[in-house]
């Protein structure tokens, strides 16, 4: 889908299915435009978006101080990313046909 194609209602609805994918209710980390970003870079694909926006959000949170250690998300998200990871199945051409 191009950004051409999207109509304003499309797109919201895009955001409130993003939000969701990336589990923003429960650990927020983009702002809308970050969101609206991360899918017209996706050509508003709302499963690559999803993909890639975990994968942001996997990064490792862990936090260690002296009587302090909280555990890191990453896991989590990289569980959840691996709903969306694009299908690589495709036939690869050899690297001497170029």
């Amino acid at each position: 889908m191009s950004n051409m194609g999207v109509t304003y209602e499309q797109k919201q609805e895009l955001l409130r299915i993003l939000k969701f994918n990336l589990r923003e209710k429960k650990k927020q980390c983009f702002e809308d435009d970050e969101l609206e970003l991360l899918l017209q870079k996706n050509n508003f694909d709302i499963e690559k978006a999803s993909y890639e926006g975990l994968l942001i959000k996997a990064e490792n949170t862990a936090i260690k101080l002296p009587g302090l250690d909280i555990p890191s998300s990453q896991k989590y998200f990289l569980r959840l990313a691996k709903l969306y990871r694009p299908s690589s199945s495709g036939c690869m051409k050899r690297a001497d046909e170029r």
